[in-house]
């Protein structure tokens, strides 16, 4: 039987580009994260001072080349990672990759309201709330959407931080400036939400002094009518049938695959000391391992980066296609030989022999270091013995 649609040639070649692809759209929205926390923060002082900040901070990616740049970002990332899970052949990951693809996959889920009361509506209805305008929506009119988008910062800036980790765990610099790296991840959310309770801590007491003239007068301000209210409340119910579909739409992918893959023969692996293992198609070497519980370093995450997953093909190398760019850099970047691959790279469609070149517990400072382990595992017994000098006392005695 023919091979699923995504492991045709055009989507391997689109797979090629994948990586960079995904970690340059993955920064641009870091970026716009970072800039709008920021702006947030800024609320600890008053929410005119959020406004005055956001003239320099979020406001910048309102311009149409940065905005188009973020929405194709937002597009690129979102369509590559899904691509990812769904052709991943095995679910047995890391509990940092879970929580990244779990995070990711709730953050539509949880932003579109958001999305839609503020840019959305601005575009529709051609309106530019301010920030105390916006305030006053989280605080007091919809207090469950305004918790809701507390968790949503939370969410968006741990699945960001687990990205940029993985990014940086490759690099020199990382081990050292982790401390004062994590220390930075944590200081920016904490301000962002201090700012952001603190300015609804604020509008909360205008609003009870106020009462309903302050409201009125900041629904009039803004220009919202009565249709755009409308419009919010029944376009909120299709996207929340839409977002939640698209939340599971790579699993029932994966299903889907699986029912092909049981009337496809599968390859073989065979790796030192003669143990086998079945792969699925499609599967990296390194998802095959992972779900066989045979353990196998991967510090960056399957990416190709680390080249901690190195191996030795002993049998079938002719067989594999030609390592793509992501492979072919982090090889050359260790002087491999034509016989070493990656084995979050290939994905094998014949039977293959191979051997880890580096342990199951290897660092980032490992991948960075030609050369690999050599020979074959073999249970040995050393004895050692010293004699030398065991009893002076009695050679003594024989001297008188």
């Amino acid at each position: 039987m023919k091979q699923f649609l995504i492991d045709k040639p055009v989507f391997a070649k689109l797979a090629a580009y994948g990586p960079p692809l995904r970690l340059y759209s993955g920064l641009i929205l870091f970026a716009y994260v970072l800039m709008h926390f920021i702006n947030h923060s800024f609320g600890i002082i008053s929410p005119e001072a959020m406004e005055h900040a956001n003239r320099f901070l979020t406001s910048l990616w309102k311009y149409p080349p940065l905005e188009q740049l973020l929405m194709l970002a937002l597009l690129v990332h979102f369509i590559l990672a899904t691509a990812r899970l769904v052709r991943r052949r095995s679910l047995r990951l890391k509990p940092k990759e879970w929580v990244q693809i779990v995070l990711g996959l709730s953050i539509p889920v949880l932003m579109f309201q958001h999305v839609l009361g503020t840019r959305v509506a601005e575009i529709v209805w051609k309106v530019d709330p301010p920030y105390e305008r916006v305030l006053v929506d989280l605080a007091v009119f919809r207090p469950d959407i305004g918790l809701l988008q507390a968790l949503s910062l939370i969410v968006v800036w741990v699945h960001g931080c687990i990205g940029i980790h993985y990014w940086l765990s490759v690099k020199p610099f990382y081990a050292k400036a982790r401390s004062t790296i994590g220390v930075i991840a944590v200081i920016i959310p904490t301000l962002a939400l201090a700012g952001y309770a603190s300015a609804v801590s604020t509008v909360l007491a205008r609003a009870a002094t106020g009462g309903n003239a302050y409201l009125s007068a900041l629904i009039t301000q803004s220009g919202r009518t009565a249709q755009s209210f409308a419009f919010y409340s029944q376009m909120a119910r299709y996207l929340l049938v839409i977002t939640l579909l698209l939340a599971i739409s790579p699993f029932v992918i994966r299903q889907v695959r699986l029912l092909f893959d049981r009337v496809r023969r599968t390859p073989t692996l065979l790796l030192p000391g003669g143990r086998m293992v079945r792969m699925a198609p499609g599967a990296t070497v390194l998802e095959a391992l992972r779900e066989a519980k045979i353990p196998i370093a991967s510090v960056c995450g399957g990416r190709g980066r680390c080249t901690t997953c190195r191996l030795q093909c002993r049998a079938g190398l002719s067989e594999l296609p030609a390592p793509n760019s992501v492979e072919s850099a982090a090889l050359l970047s260790i002087n491999a030989p034509q016989d070493w691959r990656l084995a979050c790279q290939i994905r094998p469609q014949a039977d293959l022999a191979v051997s880890p070149l580096l342990p199951a517990n290897a660092t980032a400072i490992d991948g960075r270091r030609p050369g690999g382990l050599t020979g074959s595992e073999r249970q040995v017994v050393v004895i050692f013995a010293d004699l030398r000098d065991s009893d002076p006392a009695g050679r003594n005695q024989n001297a008188l």
